[in-house]
């Protein structure tokens, strides 16, 4: 969601989720996320869950990596 601050700016909020609730990565799902339990952090990799990372993240249309 989008909405103003007290002082005129703008703030975008999006809900993290767990890797596991991700939808299926592929050429019609590409998309950013928010997910809470990445097992790495550096941008453009693939992951897993069961991590301790609070990351963004992106289906490139094969896979969910990273951002």
């Amino acid at each position: 969601s989008l909405s103003t601050t007290a002082s005129g700016g703008s703030q975008f909020t999006i809900t993290e989720q767990l890797t596991s609730n991700l939808s299926s990565c592929g050429s019609g799902t590409k998309g950013f996320a928010f997910v809470s339990d990445a097992s790495v952090n550096t941008y453009g990799t693939t992951f897993s869950g069961s991590g301790s990372y609070h990351v963004p993240v992106y289906c490139d249309g094969t896979s969910w990596k990273v951002h």
